[in-house]
């Protein structure tokens, strides 16, 4: 048996035994968050067009799916409480959910196939995971020590992808298009213009991610920049198009209901967020003290800066094409820490679930580094 099958059956035993644990701990702890709710009635509504008939389905499904003290919780409080009793309260609600369209769309096939929308959500999650770790280690188009691949579900714990993969959200879903984007993109491979526009259409806030990709396949890539021009001009109608379809509220109604006031019924009145109470929320939130976030957020900043460094001072020893891959390379790292500082002002939530994807991708890349400059020596 060859050296080389070994290496390759070690590394896919790795990845195997931890996308094992990663769906089994998806099926036996989901999280059962309300999110789960406002997505599963986004995918209801596609064939449901009464408010009141649309709740009585829903939370009927509910009370069948998830355990008694679940739902109790998922059912508790004013504003819960609102949404499972009051139709027009749930309908008012399902804008925040229905614009993340390629999300919905999957519970909603998934159940049309026979499969319970509520245990659907969170096995998109899981799904999607694990193909983010099996793209992450094959990302780089390079051979990969074991080292590279033990660091994969190392980084993944410490920044809660298992967490990720039992959550009724579409972050495990973005975390994978986004994985995609870049193994495409050093592989040059054109297809990321077909898989850029879709981004939006997954998390709508991407678009930051997304536009930074199209400046810099514009600029410096020798691609047709009639194509370029397109793939951003599907994105850009994509994003309208799913804001004007479903009646998006936009930001300032967002920002309000999470930072400010929830309210019942978000539709009811039109939301203005001036300068100087963005400016309050933003000094709150950054000086509010999150310990996890901060020493993630910290850490993350610095894998980012020790890559870049690497990358600078050893240019030759990536790629017989140097200028290509170091390009790639920076612009990887860079155009993370854009997307996160851009997301976080724009949004000042200190989720994880919404940085996790690239705080394991800084570390993965960090750690490819160094093992290529450690091999070349």
């Amino acid at each position: 048996m060859s050296e080389s099958y070994m290496q390759f059956a070690l590394r896919s035993l790795v990845l195997l035994l931890f996308s094992g644990l990663i769906f089994w701990h998806s099926v036996s702890n989901p999280q059962y968050n309300w999110d789960m709710i406002g997505y599963v009635a986004s995918a209801f509504s596609y064939e449901i067009d009464d408010a009141g008939q649309l709740q009585r389905t829903v939370y009927t499904l509910l009370k069948q799916t998830v355990p008694e003290e679940a739902y109790k919780d998922l059912t508790h409080g004013r504003h819960r409480h609102a949404r499972a009793y009051d139709p027009e309260s749930l309908k008012q609600h399902l804008p925040f959910y229905q614009i993340r369209i390629v999300y919905v769309l999957t519970i909603y096939v998934s159940y049309k196939l026979g499969l319970n929308p509520f245990i659907a959500s969170y096995l998109i999650s899981a799904i999607s995971i694990i193909i983010a770790l099996w793209v992450l280690a094959f990302l780089f188009p390079l051979n990969v020590s074991l080292i590279y691949l033990i660091t994969i579900p190392v980084t993944g714990l410490i920044f809660d992808f298992h967490n990720l993969s039992n959550l009724s959200t579409p972050d495990a879903l973005a975390v994978l298009i986004v994985f995609i984007s870049y193994s495409l993109l050093l592989r040059q491979r054109k297809e990321l213009l077909l898989v850029l526009p879709l981004s939006v259409l997954i998390r709508t806030d991407l678009l930051i991610l997304v536009g930074v990709f199209y400046v810099y396949l514009f600029i410096f890539k020798d691609w047709e920049k009639k194509y370029i021009l397109l793939s951003a001009l599907l994105g850009i109608i994509g994003y309208c198009w799913v804001n004007w379809q479903f009646d998006n509220y936009g930001w300032s109604t967002v920002f309000h209901y999470t930072f400010i006031k929830r309210q019942t019924h978000p539709g009811q009145q039109a939301i203005v967020v001036d300068l100087n109470t963005y400016y309050q929320i933003l000094k709150r939130n950054i000086f509010k003290y999150h310990p996890k976030f901060f020493l993630f957020f910290v850490s993350y900043l610095v894998a980012i800066a020790w890559s870049i460094a690497l990358i600078m001072k050893h240019i030759k020893t990536f790629n017989e094409r140097p200028n290509d891959i170091m390009l790639d390379l920076l612009f990887l790292v860079s155009s993370s820490v854009i997307y996160v500082l851009m997301h976080y002002f724009l949004f000042p939530a200190p989720w994880l679930r919404f940085f996790a994807g690239n705080y394991v991708l800084a570390y993965c890349m960090l750690c490819f580094l160094l093992l290529r400059v450690k091999t070349s020596r």
